[in-house]
């Protein structure tokens, strides 16, 4: 299993309530990415329409002869580029989240990566469709054994200060690390980790 639904349900329950159930998984060391109602294949209802769990094609794409499609997204599934979206409304939203090592090479959610290379952190950095208007906030989740630690950065005028992470990840090495996007109604897109091996 290399989900947790962290939203949707008959109740069409929301991420912030699902993200605490996420945590306790990742703290157990569980490799699990979030998504929304993934428990049967009862088909679309309204809430499956505005919400939905997108996968990225991140290190598959260009052309593979004979793979089909359904092939080159599990492969993406297992390598967690997996994420939820309870804002995309009929046509969606892209999401990523990753940083840049100093020789410009990538470290993307769902990777799992030597804690050192946050020593070496150029930047953060989360490329979304979304509006950059409609975000309220950016909220980095650090998973710690026994503990979890929420930093919120807020939009101030479009500019995002994530001074206070990188501080932050650069002392004490969590197990991972998540996303989540918060636009100004309170609807969350909920990012895969970085796992620290």
């Amino acid at each position: 299993c290399r989900w947790i639904e962290v939203a949707g349900g008959p109740q069409n329950h929301k991420a912030r309530d699902g993200i605490k159930y996420y945590i306790r998984a990742l703290q157990r060391g569980w490799k699990v990415s979030p998504v929304y109602g993934s428990d049967n294949f009862a088909g679309f209802g309204a809430s499956e329409v505005n919400n939905f769990a997108g996968i990225i094609s991140y290190d598959l794409t260009g052309s593979y002869p004979g793979t089909s499609r359904t092939q080159l997204t599990l492969a993406e599934v297992k390598k967690h580029r997996v994420y939820t979206c309870e804002v995309g409304g009929k046509y969606g939203v892209y999401f990523l989240n990753y940083f840049t090592l100093p020789d410009g090479s990538k470290v993307v959610m769902g990777d799992t990566v030597n804690p050192l290379v946050l020593r070496r952190v150029r930047d953060f950095t989360i490329d979304t469709t979304m509006n950059i208007r409609d975000i309220k906030e950016i909220q980095y989740h650090l998973i710690y054994p026994d503990d979890a630690k929420k930093i919120i950065v807020k939009n101030k005028r479009g500019n995002f200060d994530d001074r206070e992470v990188v501080k932050t990840l650069r002392g004490k090495i969590p197990m991972a690390f998540f996303v989540c996007l918060v636009d100004k109604v309170g609807n969350y897109v909920v990012g895969s980790p970085i796992w620290f091996d």
